[in-house]
């Protein structure tokens, strides 16, 4: 009995290991976050945003939102890269194109880290991410194929 008790003790040890060494971006990863993304939240300002992100393998990724019910309705055009590292998505954006209400539309590359923001929950179908320090939570649902 024993023996057993030995056996099932390492084989559970080895799947949390695997587990803990899984891959941030794999094709085979079960909880890749590699697709698109539909997300809607309220802001703060009692704005909402919605939007499409598709991230890819090798941790890039194109994001388009629109937030309304502001006095600065706009679309928002965003590329970068993704890291996850310690529970926590850390941003770095590359491009960053804001097209307001009006057709103006501004440009801004920028370089370094973006943000760092906590992964509060991240499955096969759904991913809830806690915007640090702002303070608000959003939903993303992976879309289907």
């Amino acid at each position: 009995m024993l023996g057993v008790t030995r056996i099932i003790v390492k084989v559970i040890f080895i799947i949390l290991v695997l587990t803990m060494l899984r891959p941030a971006f794999g094709e085979g990863d079960h909880f890749s976050i590699v697709g698109s993304w539909v997300s809607e939240a309220t802001l703060p300002d009692g704005s909402h945003i919605s939007g499409v992100d598709t991230i890819h393998a090798d941790g890039s990724y194109a994001a388009r939102n629109t937030l309304s019910g502001s006095s600065d309705d706009r679309v928002v055009l965003i590329e970068g890269t993704l890291r996850i590292k310690d529970g926590y998505m850390i941003e770095t954006v590359t491009n960053n194109i804001n097209f307001t209400k009006h057709g103006n539309f501004t440009n801004t590359p920028s370089t370094g880290v973006s943000g760092t923001n906590k992964i509060v929950r991240l499955d096969d179908h759904e991913m809830v991410i806690q915007y640090e320090p702002q303070g608000f939570q959003t939903i993303f649902r992976k879309q289907l194929k």
